[in-house]
Order: structure tokens, then C-alpha cells, then sequence
């Protein structure tokens, strides 16, 4: 993410936050190691809500009966959490989930939960907050650094514990939902458009996004130092469509310039894009970072912030720190 001065507030902020951020009184967060999340939601423009489920999939690292995620009290409602086809009891508030396990699972051993759930959105776009931003009737994009993501899906909301992760949005049919990782398929039926996206890499949940519009796509081959092809995707609002074929003449240059600094880009199976959003939302989202619509200037006015962006995918999202009060690191480089 970048932005001119708010951002040196927000880093102070981490580093006096970083003990709540990253959970320092929580033991119960130190107990398991989140392997993957399948999340799936549906959209509700009118109502400017979402519904979802998540499977968590975790490696047991310590004795426990008790299982604990992030989960916005603001935003999201918890309507029930199943293990083993048993409804759990649970405890949802302070922004966390405590989930009662019938019985000790000890280590080392794994678990699968799943969480039934639905949200609201109470983020308007702003630079300073996250969530999911509900920008008009038919675009929503979400945000979730530093620690947002528990405002759209409940989850180990700290940057060590990264998983694999499958992301299915529903949209109505004539919007396209994009995420991070591959596009594996798209179903379509009665109206609706269910985009399944998968990442072979593991993500920081900070990292995790869904940008939904009426996108104009177009993409280009780009192949890397070691001879390997990936496709760049570019999804922009139908009105930028002309200025962002300028804007994003240089993205295989700036790719390559950092391949040859750095090494081969970190997620080259998958692929690398950015997608247009609304607000003040500008964020190096693994494989498809989010550029806010008025960097979208037909002169290549913003060329740094894109390459700002793309250097993240080395900083940050390869190489990610494992609390908060290190986020400068992520920026520095």
C-alpha cells in the first residue's frame, strides 16, 4: 500500500498497536497453524452486504479444546460453526471467535471447521480502515491491511500464518469477480456468476482480496528470466479502459527490471495484474494489487506507484514479516 503522508502515521500506529495486532496476549492463536482456507461468499449489492462460509483447515501445534479466530463483531454475524458434522459452541466478541471443541485435539494432528456466516460493510473507502467498500450499485472492493480481513471472513488474522486458499465470489451475471491466485472456472445460473479463484502459494490473510465490477479486461504474455510464461491481467472500469493501455504500457519492464534485481517473480505459476477500485484503496493484493481509479491518467502519471506496488510482490508478499511493527521493511525496500 502507499500514500503520501498518512502513511507515516499508520506505521507508528502499528508499531504502538503491534502487541494487540498480532495478538501477543492470545495463546490460543499459538496453538494451530492455518494450512488452508476455502472461503466462499455472495454479494448483495441492494443491501450492500455478503453472506459466506469458510472451511479452516489447521495443524493442531499444541493441545487444545478450544479454537480461536479474528472475526469483526462490527461487520460480521457468526450463524453457526460445524467440526465433524457436530454444530460447536462459540463465543463471539472483542473481534475474536472462540470456538468450544467437543474434545481435546491433541498434537500434532489437524482440524477442518467450518463457519457459516453473513456481514455488512461499514467502510467507506478511506485510506485509514478497511473491509469491504461498496463504491456503487454495481463495485465493491475490498482492503484488509493491516488487520481487515476479520471484517469480511473470519480467519488467523496475523501476517506469520500464511495458507493456501480457494476464494469463490458470486456476483450477479453481468459483474466479474476477480481475486488472488488462478481463475480456475465460472459458474453461471439463474443470473448469478460464481468466480472460483485458487492460490497454489500460501497468502498472509492481509494479502487476500475480491475486486467486483463491470470490468473491461485485456492481458499480454510475459516471460520471465527463466523462460517461463505467465499471462498479466488488467481489469479497468469501462471509462479507463483507453487511459490504462498507456498507464500500463512499462508493467513487463518494471517486472523484468525486478526479476533481474531480485529474482524470478514469486508466483509465477500463477499470474500477476492489477485490478481498478474505487476509494483511497491503492494495495499490493498478492498476484493482482489493487490501483484506485484516479491513478488512471492516460500519461503515466502513477508509473512509480505501479512499480511500488509490484516490488511489494517481492516485499511483503514473498518475504512477508511476521508482525506488524515490522511493516516497515515491507515499505522500505
Amino acid at each position: 500500500m502507499i500514500k503520501v503522508s498518512p502513511i507515516y502515521l499508520l506505521l507508528v500506529s502499528f508499531v504502538i498497536t503491534a502487541p494487540y495486532l498480532f495478538g501477543q496476549q492470545d495463546s490460543l492463536l499459538r496453538k494451530y497453524d492455518v494450512r488452508h482456507y476455502d472461503l466462499g461468499i455472495k454479494v448483495y449489492f441492494s443491501k450492500q452486504s455478503l453472506s459466506g462460509h469458510i472451511d479452516i483447515t489447521a495443524d493442531i501445534t499444541e493441545a487444545t479444546n478450544k479454537f480461536m479466530l479474528h472475526a469483526s463483531n462490527s461487520t460480521l454475524t457468526i450463524d453457526s460453526v460445524i467440526y465433524s458434522q457436530h454444530k460447536l459452541n462459540y463465543e463471539h466478541k472483542s473481534d475474536l471467535l472462540i470456538i468450544q471443541l467437543n474434545s481435546i485435539v491433541n498434537h500434532p494432528s489437524s482440524i477442518e471447521l467450518t463457519i457459516f456466516y453473513h456481514g455488512i460493510s461499514d467502510f467507506k473507502g478511506d485510506f485509514e480502515n478497511g473491509g469491504v467498500y461498496f463504491s456503487s450499485a454495481d463495485r465493491a472492493a475490498t482492503c484488509s491491511e493491516p488487520n481487515f480481513a476479520r471484517k469480511w471472513f473470519p480467519c488467523k488474522d496475523i501476517p506469520s500464518d500464511k495458507a493456501t486458499a480457494n476464494i469463490s465470489i458470486t456476483v450477479p451475471d453481468n459483474l466479474t469477480a476477480v481475486s488472488t491466485g488462478l481463475l480456475k472456472n465460472v459458474e453461471r445460473k439463474n443470473g448469478f456468476a460464481t468466480y472460483h479463484w485458487e492460490t497454489e502459494y500460501p497468502i498472509a490473510t492481509y494479502l487476500m482480496s475480491v475486486a467486483i465490477a463491470p470490468y473491461k479486461e485485456f492481458s499480454e504474455i510475459y516471460k520471465s528470466i527463466n523462460g517461463k510464461e505467465m499471462k498479466i491481467f488488467y481489469y479497468v472500469f469501462p471509462e479507463d479502459s483507453i487511459n490504462s493501455r498507456t498507464d500500463f504500457i512499462n508493467t513487463t519492464k518494471i517486472l523484468t527490471f525486478f526479476e533481474q534485481t531480485f529474482g524470478e517473480y514469486p508466483f509465477i505459476n500463477e499470474k500477476f495484474g492489477f485490478a481498478e477500485v474505487d476509494g483511497e484503496m491503492t494495495m499490493e493484493n498478492q498476484t493482482i494489487p489493487s490501483i484506485q481509479q484516479n491513478m488512471f491518467t492516460g500519461d503515466r502519471k502513477y508509473e512509480l506507484t505501479l512499480a511500488h506496488e509490484t516490488a511489494h510482490q517481492w516485499f511483503g508478499n514473498m518475504i512477508t514479516p511476521t508482525d506488524w511493527k515490522h511493516t516497515w521493511l515491507n515499505e522500505g525496500f
